[in-house]
């Protein structure tokens, strides 16, 4: 169980990789990073996916790339700069929320085109709906109450389980036919 847990942790470092040093960049602290991990984790993501996500939006936004944070100021009359620079994820996703709350369908799925691109949009909704989750992680994390790598922990450890679960069912298929 040791080895498990010990490569679960190691499978966060990996989504981590792919975007913590442009959330670094902007300020955002290790646990709102692992707790934005965890809560996509938990939602059904996998660990690849999550990550090339997050780092997508840190770079749309960032980077202005397409037009997006412009877009998004626009859109919802705020402003995702502090001094000069981009402000941190967090502060974005914290702006967004109370605006999000009373947001339509089509608007929440226009916001959320604009920031994480057409091929990761669904999990920016994922993140903006679980806010209050990634928040509630980010907080016991930073108290030391509870982990939020342990929280992307379980949550992977589900969905290796699903995984191993599907491919059995595959392989089981395979000799059936």
């Amino acid at each position: 169980i040791a080895n498990r847990s010990v490569a679960l942790e190691g499978d966060l470092v990996r989504v981590m990789g792919t975007f913590a040093a442009q959330g670094e960049l902007v300020g955002d602290s290790f646990s709102f990073m692992a707790a934005a991990s965890a809560v996509l984790l938990e939602a059904g993501e996998e660990q690849g996916t999550a990550g090339r996500a997050l780092r997508m939006m840190y770079a749309r936004l960032g980077g202005d790339i397409s037009g997006a944070r412009t877009q998004v100021e626009e859109m919802l009359k705020v402003s995702l700069m502090q001094n000069g620079e981009m402000k941190s994820m967090e502060n974005v996703l914290g702006t967004l929320a109370p605006k999000w709350r009373g947001m339509s369908g089509a608007q929440k799925q226009n916001v959320a085109q604009t920031i994480a691109g057409n091929r990761h949009y669904v999990r920016f909704i994922k993140l903006m709906e679980n806010y209050d989750r990634t928040m509630q992680l980010t907080t016991d994390g930073i108290e030391g109450f509870d982990s939020a790598t342990e929280q992307a922990t379980t949550a992977l450890g589900r969905q290796v389980n699903k995984l191993r679960k599907t491919q059995n069912e595959v392989e089981t298929l395979k000799a059936m036919i």
